[in-house]
């Protein structure tokens, strides 16, 4: 499959946000499908507001990861701000005694010919986790919208939907449908844990040009194996993590390096 191009001249740096938020007595705060529901309207509205650059979003029983191509760390902070604030009111309006919602949150920067797989290893965690046989049967994620079967309430923008699409499929030969039924039949559901807890995940060129802001003695570089992608890859995809100092600031300092000021 040919690498896909960037998705625009200013945006070449998409970013995996991971939010898992606390439940005041479980892990599971989006188990029950009524909250996910909510989250959902939630979502759309942050992203209409914002006009954020959503590529792909998925909410498990235990958080949301949300695919996203900010035009800059501050539409960033406003999205994340939005979606906060909106769900810390629902919390207290349905469970006035207990915090549904807690603002932990963290960032991975994922290169753009990483987006298939990553794309991919997102709308197959349901199938992965046992929570349904298909894609399909999720409502919660942005399979549907990718997939051209979701014509109504739609979260995603079409300029990011047809960007997350040309990443994720080839033109004239393969629909997003078929390559997800390809991943199906071999099994191949790929692993999100290098997604959610790296620094970055690109290939060895790219990664090594994002090492400078991190420091030298935490800083580490893990090969994704076979089993954690849904489809082969000609070029070795590398995970940069930082140990214990993993956070949204490394992250930052990586974007303004590779991007300028934002």
């Amino acid at each position: 499959m040919p690498r896909p191009a960037p998705l625009s001249p200013s945006r070449q740096h998409p970013l995996m946000l991971v939010w898992q938020p606390c439940h005041s007595r479980s892990g599971r705060p989006l188990r029950f499908a009524v909250f996910r529901k909510a989250f959902r309207r939630r979502l759309r509205a942050a992203v209409a507001h914002h006009r954020m650059a959503l590529l792909d979003w998925l909410a498990l029983p235990d958080g949301v990861l949300l695919l996203c191509d900010p035009a800059s760390l501050a539409q960033l902070a406003a999205f994340v701000a939005t979606l906060k604030s909106t769900a810390a009111a629902d919390a207290r309006r349905r469970h006035p005694d207990r915090q549904l919602w807690r603002g932990r949150y963290a960032l991975t920067l994922v290169e753009p010919a990483a987006l298939e797989q990553c794309v991919l290893t997102m709308d197959l965690a349901a199938t992965a986790a046992g929570l349904v046989l298909h894609p399909a049967a999720w409502p919660d994620s942005g399979w549907h919208e990718l997939a051209g079967l979701r014509r109504s309430y739609r979260i995603l923008l079409p300029a990011a939907a047809d960007a997350a699409l040309a990443a994720v499929q080839d033109p004239g030969r393969r629909s997003y449908v078929s390559l997800t039924e390809e991943c199906l039949r071999s099994r191949r559901y790929g692993s999100l844990q290098p997604w959610t807890t790296a620094l970055a995940v690109g290939q060895p060129e790219w990664t090594e040009r994002l090492l400078a802001p991190v420091p030298e003695g935490s800083r580490r570089l893990s090969s994704l194996a076979a089993a954690d992608l849904p489809l082969d890859t000609p070029a070795p995809l590398l995970a940069v993590t930082a140990g214990r100092r993993r956070s949204r600031d490394l992250v930052h300092a990586i974007l303004r390096a590779v991007r300028g000021p934002a």
